[in-house]
């Protein structure tokens, strides 16, 4: 199976949350990490999916999915800064 590339394991890091179901009591901050946890996830399947694969035709679109997955976790952090900046001003309030 292939190495993965240096910024793949500080991706991947913060993967365990993703197993945690929801309640309906969670705040848009914890929805928004555990989406992010949940998309390093989808992004390690899918590369562990291009080392078994070998050579082929299949493994660009999987690369193509890979970075399509990296896209929505830029866009979940983006999403989750102001909400995090907000709590941080709150609590040295």
């Amino acid at each position: 199976m292939n190495a993965r590339p240096s910024t793949l394991p500080a991706l991947l890091a913060a993967g365990s949350e993703s197993s945690r179901e929801l309640t309906g009591k969670e705040s848009r901050e914890e929805i928004l990490e555990l989406a992010i946890s949940r998309e390093r996830n989808t992004i390690g399947f899918y590369y562990d999916l291009t080392g078994a694969m070998g050579e082929s035709i299949g493994k660009s679109k999987i690369n193509d999915i890979i970075k399509e997955e990296q896209r929505h976790i830029g866009i979940l952090r983006r999403a989750l800064e102001p909400l995090s900046d907000a709590q941080s001003s709150a609590r040295s309030s």
